[in-house]
């Protein structure tokens, strides 16, 4: 007995030392180490109303990726070092069709994806296969309480709960027409296979409202 009590614990402390040690790693921009991957995908039309650029190439999209990040448990990695075997070519014609914007494929490759732990190719699928899984219904213009979109988000994707969902309202504040209380962003967790998982750390800033709107 004392024998499987020993090697449940060293099991068990070995498990805890390698995420750990991971997370070390994570927090040191080392790629490939992170946890889980967030999917943030831009709400189009409010960012081209926010930032006054209705002719934009996004602004025809209810919805658009921003970008796919690596996550620690806490905070994210960014600007990871990669050996030259990363930059493989894209096709960026085929990525635009979901990531609209010449300089978002640029700056969140730099940022985000050299962290991941891929060639800048296999990054960009795996973001076109989580995004063109994800159905997110179309959302009418009103208020809503978080409540209320969150349960409008999930209804037709059973696999999708609330705790993998993050809803940002603070991303276009730099916008001549920016709204604190608008949806701007849905960011969803997955872990490193591709399925949803909850995210360890939240976007407070609709969360804490007591309606938000959607203007577009």
């Amino acid at each position: 007995m004392r024998a499987i009590f020993f090697l449940f614990f060293l099991i068990v402390t070995s498990h805890a030392w390698a995420i750990d040690r991971n997370e070390q790693q994570c927090d040191a921009n080392i790629a490939g180490t992170f946890s889980y991957y967030k999917l943030a995908v831009s709400r189009s039309k409010e960012w081209c109303y926010a930032k006054n650029k209705n002719g934009d190439a996004q602004c025809d999209f209810e919805y658009s990726v921003h970008g796919l990040w690596p996550q620690c448990a806490t905070g994210y990695p960014s600007n990871c070092a990669t050996g030259a075997f990363a930059e493989d070519p894209i096709d960026k014609r085929a990525i635009m069709e979901f990531m609209p914007s010449k300089y978002l494929i640029k700056h969140e490759w730099e940022k985000h994806g050299r962290c991941a732990g891929l060639k800048r190719s296999s990054y960009f699928h795996t973001i076109e296969n989580l995004y063109r899984n994800l159905h997110l219904p179309s959302l009418p213009p009103g208020r809503y309480t978080y409540d209320k979109l969150i349960a409008t988000l999930t209804k037709n994707q059973t696999a999708l709960r609330p705790e993998h969902i993050e809803l940002a309202c603070d991303e276009d504040m730099n916008g001549p027409r920016a709204s604190a209380t608008t949806l701007d962003e849905i960011r969803i967790c997955y872990d490193r296979n591709g399925n949803f998982t909850a995210c360890t750390e939240r976007e407070k800033s609709c969360s804490k409202l007591t309606t938000l709107e959607v203007r577009y």
